[in-house]
């Protein structure tokens, strides 16, 4: 049985979880690559609502749902990282492969950040490391797809508390 002050804890990132998955939406966004009039007139194109596609003239963005990360440490919530992340496929081909393994490459996103950010290598001082995530999740798709599909991995925001 957890202590009183652990099921607190535990309450309140279940709850917090809860709430970023009702606002990111049950879907993950897709991308698309558009066409060069388009990209040429306005630099990109922005859709609207969860099948939002953005592209420029040279690459498409596979925008990912959010990923919601509970921080343990020695079996004890201790904070919430939160992390939006796009990818840039190195061609079409490679946006179709990123595209069917959307769900693997959440898994291998989420498996890469919960072990890294639980056994701190993830960490500047109290804060997140970002160039360190970025390289953590290359290595990760890499592994998982295979070297040369993901041109760059991109950090859209971060939201890190302490519970």
């Amino acid at each position: 049985m957890l202590p009183p002050s652990c099921r607190l804890r535990l309450a309140r990132i279940c709850v917090l979880g809860g709430i970023a998955w009702v606002l990111a939406g049950p879907g993950i966004h897709d991308s698309a690559w558009g066409s060069e009039k388009e990209s040429e007139a306005h630099g990109s194109s922005h859709g609207s609502g969860e099948g939002s596609k953005t592209s420029s003239k040279d690459h498409a963005y596979l925008h990912l749902k959010p990923l919601v990360v509970s921080v343990l440490k020695e079996n004890t919530p201790q904070q919430i990282v939160a992390l939006q992340v796009d990818l840039v496929p190195r061609n079409f081909e490679a946006s179709v492969k990123l595209q069917d393994n959307l769900l693997r490459i959440q898994d291998a996103l989420f498996s890469a950040a919960y072990t890294g950010l639980s056994d701190g290598s993830l960490y500047a001082g109290p804060t997140v490391d970002l160039l360190k995530i970025k390289a953590r999740f290359g290595e990760a798709l890499n592994k998982l797809l295979g070297a040369g599909l993901v041109e760059a991995v991109l950090i859209q925001s971060v939201s890190q508390r302490k519970l």
